[in-house]
């Protein structure tokens, strides 16, 4: 029944995801949830919050980098899914799946496959790519205004891996103190466009009794909150607006796992509160 009813719901044309803002699309969304709760049945809904949409869309090509960065995200969520799986876009760069019958094991399975399509795409590597590429160009050319020793030395430098940008600029103003203002902002740039790449945040929790959905996206996006700001301190991301910097985490663990390996590490499904 939920298969025919995805089949006559119109889809997020971007993404292919049922609208859950539409009244066709909430309705089958409390429907789904109200089904498990009637039946004892167990399910889990997951919570995705797509990462650096908002910069993505600043990136050269402006929102046709957003849009592409979006289609090819909705497809690497519907190609990861079982038949009976449905997905709902929530907001701009929010999305909710509903997975029945399913144990922990095959949930994580599902989760672990869509971060991997993602992180693995071809056009969303491009998408970043292109944007290192324009950067790195622009720094040449400012480059040109420097001895060839000083350029050979900021290149050198801006290549140097660090922790976080704070400790890139400490580096570079130890060896430039007269670095000029417009020159560090463009390293600043490249610096964090290379520490992004395509990933999303994950969340999940059981379908309790008394659940609607606002109380499962509450705790579904909580936990996806605290797998971001963990995410962003790894990778020397700002982090601030989640409650973290990299002094809250332990830098091993970074030299651990190389940069072009670390994405966000989805958890176990939360349980539903206790009755």
């Amino acid at each position: 029944k939920v298969q025919r009813s995805t089949r006559q719901i119109s889809k997020d044309a971007r993404t292919g995801s049922i609208q859950a803002s539409s009244y066709d699309g909430e309705l089958l969304l409390q429907l789904m949830i109200s089904h498990v709760q009637k039946t004892g049945g167990r399910a889990t809904f997951v919570f995705i919050d797509v990462n650096n949409l908002g910069l993505v869309n600043h990136f050269v090509g402006n929102h046709v980098s957003g849009d592409l960065y979006l289609e090819r995200i909705g497809a690497a969520i519907h190609d990861s899914l079982r038949d009976l799986d449905v997905t709902f876009r929530i907001a701009g760069d929010e999305f909710v799946i509903l997975i029945p019958e399913a144990r922990e094991g095959v949930v994580l399975t599902i989760l672990n496959r869509i971060q991997q399509r993602i992180n693995r795409d071809k056009v969303c590597q491009s998408i970043f790519m292109h944007q290192r590429e324009y950067l790195r160009s622009h720094l040449e050319q400012r480059l040109q205004d420097l001895s060839s020793r000083k350029q050979k030395k900021l290149r050198l430098e801006v290549n140097r891996r660090t922790l976080n940008f704070a400790e890139r600029k400490e580096n570079l103003l130890k060896i430039f103190p007269d670095l000029d203002p417009e020159l560090l902002e463009v390293i600043q740039k490249i610096d964090q466009a290379d520490r992004l790449k395509p990933t999303v945040s994950i969340g999940s929790t059981l379908i309790g009794l008394n659940d609607d959905f606002i109380s499962l996206k509450e705790r579904a996006s909580g936990q996806a909150g605290l797998v971001k700001k963990e995410y962003k301190a790894n990778v020397g991301l700002d982090s601030s607006n989640y409650g973290m910097s990299h002094e809250d985490f332990n830098p091993s663990e970074l030299m651990e796992h190389p940069l072009d390996e670390i994405f966000p590490k989805f958890r176990q499904p939360l349980p539903p509160p206790q009755n």
